[in-house]
């Protein structure tokens, strides 16, 4: 047996040794090594005649390389003809721990959705250790890596799995780096970067704010006031983060114009998967004294004002009628609605309230 990191003339004596039992030239005269790039033989005469025989190393052993070598050693008498022996030499080569774990990437890339529960593997890094044995038994660890983040995160210091160990939210962080080190039974070391991407998911309601608290309008209004602007903000991203504004039946009285992108008003739900929806109340007062003017707020249902125009509300669909206590009626409805973005819109009167009726 060798060991691998022996350096260059380290001798090897052989336990074996050959006899002949002629003298003179007749007697063993020399010794013939197959030919090998790793040992030469060195022969040594003793005073009493013997001659030994060691092998010298003359290249350094990568067991990596050549685990086992195989060689045939053959003495040689000086008779005519030539009488010779042989004999089969094994050379094992013993492992040291000189090589380093290898990471099969130095960078890893991953996704996980911000919903995802705690223990999810999100990727597996893996490294190889060319030695044997303990030598090449690898474990994993997070290094270099902020303490927020070794929080969120765990390794598998046996597979190399990394796993969730905390909540991810999209709207915190959308990107996450990892550092990890593979470590062998010596010290030596690899290192790897796993870069994790969280998938925004539609987990935020669309939220509405007024920007303008009048809630008042007269019947006489002329078309195209402005009876009052709302703002729209979702969080998400993406078609998760967009807003749409929809006027239904009562829309010919109430057209919303679109400032800038979409609006949102009264009632807000997402067209995104998941359903996610808010309601708001709005409401219209009287000021003057014409019987065609009511209030109605959509927050107390049902509710009847005005002497001839009973007012209801039904829900949960947020619209409200309106109708004559006339033989003729016409129910009007109203129900706007949007899903996500930051957008301003404004809802102004087309018709006369008195000839809309």
């Amino acid at each position: 047996m060798a060991i691998e990191n022996a350096a260059a003339g380290t001798r090897f004596s052989l336990i074996r040794r050959a006899i002949d039992a002629d003298v003179g030239m007749n007697s063993l005269q020399r010794y013939i090594l197959t030919k090998t790039e790793n040992f030469v033989l060195k022969l040594k005469e003793q005073p009493d005649g013997e001659k030994i025989v060691e092998m010298v190393l003359q290249k350094p052993l990568d067991r990596e390389k050549q685990e086992e070598i195989f060689l045939v050693l053959t003495a040689v008498d000086g008779g005519e003809p030539n009488l010779s022996g042989t004999a089969q030499i094994h050379v094992t080569v013993l492992d040291i721990n000189d090589n380093a774990p290898v990471f099969t990437k130095t960078v890893y890339k991953a996704t996980i959705p911000e919903n995802a529960p705690k223990g999810t593997v999100i990727t597996t890094v893996s490294a190889s250790d060319a030695d044997k044995g303990s030598n090449s038994e690898v474990t994993y660890s997070i290094s270099n890596t902020a303490a927020g983040v070794r929080d969120m995160f765990e390794m598998n210091e046996v597979n190399g799995d990394l796993i969730l160990k905390s909540s991810v939210d999209y709207e915190k962080a959308r990107f996450y780096q990892i550092h990890v080190q593979a470590s062998d039974e010596g010290g030596l070391t690899d290192s790897c970067k796993i870069t994790v991407e969280v998938i925004d998911i539609n987990d935020n309601k669309p939220v509405i704010n007024i920007m303008s608290q009048t809630n008042v309008i007269l019947e006489d209004s002329k078309p195209a006031t402005v009876v009052t602007m709302v703002n729209v903000q979702d969080l998400d991203s993406g078609d998760n983060g967009k807003v749409q504004c929809r006027s239904h039946e009562f829309c010919y009285l109430f057209p919303i114009l679109r400032t800038r992108k979409i609006c949102h008003f009264i009632f807000s739900s997402s067209v995104c998967s998941p359903p996610l929806s808010l309601s708001l109340s709005v409401s219209l007062s009287p000021l003057s004294l014409s019987p065609l003017s009511v209030s109605v707020s959509l927050s107390t249902p049902p509710l009847s004002l005005s002497l001839s125009l009973p007012l209801s509300l039904s829900l949960p669909s947020l619209s409200f009628s309106l109708s004559l206590s006339l033989s003729l009626s016409l129910p009007l409805s109203f129900s706007l609605s949007s899903c996500v973005h930051v957008n301003l819109c404004v809802c102004h009167l087309k018709a006369p309230l008195s000839s809309a009726i």
